[in-house]
């Protein structure tokens, strides 16, 4: 399902109609919402049947402001409960029959009349000023128990049209949905239109962006361990026989384990959702026929395998939303799940820019610009020689290490240093290709260990690395909050840990040295400083040079 709502400050002139037209033809929303419409009465039905809608339901304007029309296809099951000048509320049943309560609000442009949608970060202008009615409108948002739906494409969806110093733009529009509704719609979308014909700029909730299917890599899920034959299924798929290097062995016992644990999952684990709503099942049924000694043991120990079951759930949602924390004597599992739901959203790439400023939402057009784009910022046409690199280092000024120094380095690696390492190491960071975080390595290392020291301590001795365990994923962080442009997301790489576990190594025995390799000024490379400490002293050299400047002038 998918709903569109605009400010559309007055249908009476054609240009504005032939607007609301375009959007119904480009966007093909199956609910329509118009505020501001200022519209005299009948004028509402010939607006929405020129948008392509059969039904729909008017407002009329007061005086020469107001007015609110809400328009829909016959083909939902569409019923209208409350109507006022500033809202409409409407029950209805979804693309897939489930009931639906939606209120479509639209704010008094008088400060004194309504209390603004917004937040003290949703508004830019030149000049500072608050925004009044913040406070109050956060508080009833919070009582109401909604959740800020993710919006992406534009930042601001108003602007006041001045010029210069009296220029402002807001976040004024939005949509709002209760946390049982995110849990539902996992997979909408909230997009904040371009401003034009008005100013304010429509926004389009879609219920379920589709996208084409595409299976999701590898997880090694947290809950698994809660199982009891989970370490011996681990110990037998890691005992499978091998060949070739130490790192191919690695991988082999890394592939096995990958293929046992997914068949184990679907033939032992299960679907933990399914198994909590039949447990709940079997529970209800034993509760209510309960006669003896041995049906109140049987609810017992339905009731814990229940419990079991809903902590499992809650390490699978809390591993999903990278939350290091779980609050203890309460299930947190809805507000994990809607944590992931909304970051889902937010990060999802609806659109973008091509290098000649247009902008597609065409999923392999996305692709195909995001790849292009990468390709030629890490293209290797232009690439130095090894030689060249040596001349050209050696040219330069530069801290070199001592033969003492040298010599701890090439110290012999042992395997009580290579097991702090893995120990060092965030258990629930996003793995690599090879679907394993740290903490699998640390619960099972009395089962992987040897193989493990034996790779690491093999490439410290050949100074080269398996190719399949240098593989990693690239992924995109956004660096702005509506990324619309290539340049607006930063890669990064997810690594398998047997990587992570070379690259912490070298970095704890460099870690004593880097005194006598940096100078103090090198804030990025001092623990517990900054480089943003240098621009801050800039900062106040320039503005005591400034005011020195000012105390000497005539």
């Amino acid at each position: 399902m998918r709903i569109l709502s605009w400010n559309c400050r007055g249908l009476g002139k054609s240009s504005a109609i032939l607007q609301c037209q375009k959007l119904a033809q480009v966007y093909k929303p199956d609910i329509l919402f118009l505020m501001e419409t200022k519209l005299v009465e009948g004028k509402g039905k010939d607006v929405w049947l020129r948008c392509g809608f059969s039904d729909g339901w008017e407002v009329l304007r007061v005086g020469l402001s107001g007015g609110l029309i809400l328009a829909w296809m016959t083909r939902h099951s569409l019923q209208i409960n409350f109507v006022s000048n500033h809202l409409i509320h409407i029950d209805l049943l979804d693309n897939k029959g489930n009931p639906v309560s939606i209120t479509f609000v639209y704010g008094h442009p008088d400060h004194a009349r309504r209390e603004e949608v917004l937040n003290k970060e949703e508004n830019f202008s030149f000049t500072q000023g608050s925004i009044v009615g913040v406070e109050l409108f956060q508080q009833v948002i919070s009582n109401l128990q909604l959740c800020d739906l993710a919006a992406s494409s534009q930042k601001y969806t108003w602007t006041n049209n001045r010029e210069e110093n009296e220029f402002v733009m807001e976040r004024l529009d939005k949509a709002f949905a209760t946390v049982e509704w995110v849990n539902m719609y996992p997979l909408y979308s909230l997009r904040n239109l371009p401003i034009i014909r008005s100013d304010h700029g429509p926004i389009l909730l879609d219920f379920e962006h589709q996208t084409p299917f595409r299976a999701r890599p590898f997880r090694f899920e947290l809950m698994w361990t809660t199982h009891p034959n989970c370490k011996s299924m681990i110990q037998q798929a890691w005992a499978v026989n091998s060949t070739g290097s130490k790192a191919a062995q690695l991988r082999c016992k890394l592939l096995n384990v990958k293929r046992t644990v997914v068949e184990w999952n679907k033939s032992v684990f299960g679907k933990v959702e399914r198994e909590i709503k039949i447990k709940q099942a079997q529970l209800q049924q034993v509760q209510n026929s309960l006669c003896s000694i041995e049906d109140a043991r049987k609810e017992r120990f339905i009731r814990s395998e229940l419990e079991d079951l809903m902590n499992r759930e809650e390490l699978k949602w809390a591993q999903k939303a990278r939350i290091k924390w779980i609050l203890q004597g309460d299930r947190n599992t809805k507000y994990f799940q809607t944590v992931v739901k909304q970051r889902r959203a937010k990060n999802r790439i609806l659109q973008i820019k091509d290098s000649a400023g247009n902008i597609t939402d065409n999923l392999m057009e996305i692709e195909s610009i995001l790849v292009r784009h990468f390709k030629s910022c890490f293209d290797n046409t232009n690439q130095s020689n090894f030689l060249s690199i040596v001349q050209d280092l050696q040219s330069l000024s530069i801290p070199s290490l001592s033969n003492q120094h040298r010599s701890l380095l090439n110290s012999p690696l042992t395997p009580s240093e290579i097991e702090d390492t893995v120990f060092q190491l965030g258990p629930h960071k996003a793995p690599g290709p090879d679907g394993l975080p740290a903490f699998f390595f640390q619960e099972y290392w009395n089962i992987v260990k040897w193989d493990i020291i034996n790779t690491v301590q093999a490439f410290f001795h050949s100074g080269s690395l398996f190719k399949p365990l240098n593989h990693t994923f690239i992924t995109l962080i956004p660096k702005v909050p509506f990324p619309d442009e290539v340049s607006h997301f930063r890669p990064i790489s997810l690594c398998n840990v047997i990587y992570k576990v070379i690259s912490k190594i070298l970095v704890n025995r460099l870690k004593p040295f880097m005194d006598s390799l940096i100078t103090p000024y090198q804030n990025a490379f001092i623990k517990g400083q900054n480089i943003t400490d240098n621009i801050l002293i800039a900062h106040e050299i320039l503005d005591a040079l400034r005011k020195k400047s000012k105390l000497w002038s005539p």
